[in-house]
């Protein structure tokens, strides 16, 4: 017998649910191992650590998943999608000068987004 496939809409809501559970899972990792409390990175706190874990964060969710700058506005509570872009031109910027900063950020990349054995 054979079945339809699910209509356009239930894969966008799939996507999106499995695109908000892979966010959380990377925020909240990131969280821990920088010692910064989850609202700090979805708040306006501009300190330091908030910024680079959110930075971070938006960067390796925007690499990963598909996901529109909208969509990392939402996630994060920001208030447009400059932040999301600016965050991930920090990042490149940082990358460019710090080979230390970069090789961690590899680190990161790698362990959200490579399978597991």
């Amino acid at each position: 017998m054979k079945t339809n496939p699910p209509a356009p809409f239930e894969f966008i809501a799939r996507a999106a649910s499995l695109n908000t559970e892979f966010a959380n899972r990377v925020i909240d990792t990131l969280c821990a191992a920088h010692n910064v409390p989850r609202r700090a990175v979805t708040s306006n706190r501009r300190t330091e650590a908030a910024f680079w874990t959110r930075a971070i964060a938006m960067y390796i969710i925007r690499q990963a998943a598909p996901i529109s700058s909208q969509a990392c506005v939402d996630i994060f509570k920001r208030h447009d999608h400059g932040s999301c872009l600016h965050a991930e031109k920090r990042i490149e910027e940082r990358m460019s000068v710090d080979p230390a900063f970069k090789a961690r950020l590899e680190e990161w990349k790698k362990f959200f987004l490579e399978p597991t054995a």
